[in-house]
């Protein structure tokens, strides 16, 4: 009887220790995963674009794969089917631009290089449709992202990030001139969905945050005395900005619209950061190997999660409401240098209600996204991407 008595325990200890595998559900969590739709690929994906049809389920419109020397594109309509495929050359550098509101499209191939970078591209922007809205040859420029009203933001210096302009068909529409010019200014930025541009540099004066809006007028600007400036990230209206400063030690920075700032946090380089679609709500990596959940006006943690050693954050994601945050994860430092790495789901409370082991090819990093309204859960590891709907738990 104590031998029978003593199985029963190691089984039981056996379901509590391995109860989290692969695909496996967490009861407490209550939610469910139904894979609805899998694509697969030849080559390995750079950038997809997936929205909601008529009935509100969600469907890929565009994916994109960028290699060493191609560009390749799929436009799909509604339905799934092929409507166009591009097919382009390129030299090392090129670049597939999707607008943060997924309407526009921008191809950057390099067609001429020297011994101090990229020299010449031709840029060419299409509607997530694929039609093909204009296009320029020999752009003596770095093609670096496009707004949601179609502009294209781009580098106008090969070796500095204070010097930006905003060019439509006809040439450049505005100049932004972030920084002093530097032949060493470093930084990062973002662009809302309604097209507001948010820059984190470091000039030779230090550091500055500078906010402009959709047409490149200058909204505000703030300097600091920071040593060092990392990621910087703004939420879909533009209601709150996130970024990383280095005072006297690496910190969080969480901001308003109007500049003003509204809490901060010890922190390491944040390098994945993300607001939930209804901007209440912040994710970040504050460690390498830690995520935690914010509520964004307050500050207020929710839940903090250490990755086992030694893997560390490569993608991460948060739901609207803070329903959910999914994060994958991986081992090396730029892109993961594994070939199986691990997909965490959390709810608000910080329980693991899911994990799933995908995958992936090495030098390429693997992301997990959700749809706008929360409902599904994208995953895209290198060549395949999944789709699964999130529901209640029995």
């Amino acid at each position: 009887m104590k031998r029978l008595l003593l199985v029963v325990i190691v089984a039981v200890m056996a379901i509590g220790l391995y109860g989290q595998e692969e695909g496996s559900i967490e009861d407490q969590g209550k939610v469910r995963l139904e894979l609805i739709w899998e694509k697969a690929f030849v080559e390995p994906i750079w950038d997809y674009i997936v929205e909601n049809n008529e009935k509100g389920e969600p469907e890929l419109r565009f994916v994109g794969f960028l290699g060493d020397d191609s560009i390749k594109t799929n436009f799909i309509t509604h339905g799934g089917k092929i409507e166009k495929q591009l097919d382009l050359k390129t030299i090392y550098g090129g670049k597939i631009l999707v607008s943060a509101n997924k309407k526009y499209i921008g191809i950057s191939q390099v067609t001429k290089r020297t011994s101090e970078g990229i020299s010449e591209v031709t840029f060419s922007l299409y509607d997530k449709d694929g039609n093909l809205l204009w296009s320029k040859q020999k752009l003596k420029a770095r093609p670096t992202r496009v707004l949601p009203n179609s502009l294209m933001l781009s580098g106008e210096s090969p070796w500095s990030s204070c010097l930006w302009t905003l060019r439509d068909q006809s040439g450049i529409r505005k100049w932004l001139k972030v920084g002093k010019e530097t032949d060493f200014g470093t930084g990062s930025l973002d662009i809302s969905q309604n097209g507001y541009i948010v820059f984190n540099i470091m000039d030779r004066d230090g550091a500055v945050l500078v906010l402009y809006d959709n047409t490149g007028n200058e909204v505000w600007r703030k300097r600091f005395d920071w040593k060092w400036t990392g990621k910087v990230n703004i939420s879909s209206t533009g209601k709150y900005i996130a970024t990383i400063g280095e005072p006297d030690r690496v910190k969080l920075y969480l901001f308003s619209s109007d500049g003003g700032k509204l809490w901060e946090y010890p922190s390491d380089n944040c390098e994945f950061m993300a607001f939930s679609p209804d901007e209440e709500y912040f994710v970040g990596g504050i460690r390498l190997d830690r995520i935690q959940l914010f509520h964004s006006k307050t500050g207020r943690l929710l839940f903090s999660y250490e990755l086992p050693d030694p893997k560390r954050v490569f993608s991460i994601a948060v739901a609207k409401e803070g329903s959910f945050v999914a994060v994958i994860d991986g081992v090396g430092s730029e892109v993961p240098g594994n070939r199986i790495s691990t997909v965490y789901l959390f709810n608000k409370s910080g329980n693991l209600v899911w994990q799933h082991k995908i995958e992936i090819q090495p030098g390429r990093t693997p992301n997990v996204r959700f749809t706008d309204d929360g409902k599904y859960f994208l995953i895209c590891n290198s060549n395949k991407l999944h789709c699964y709907r999130l529901m209640e738990g029995e």
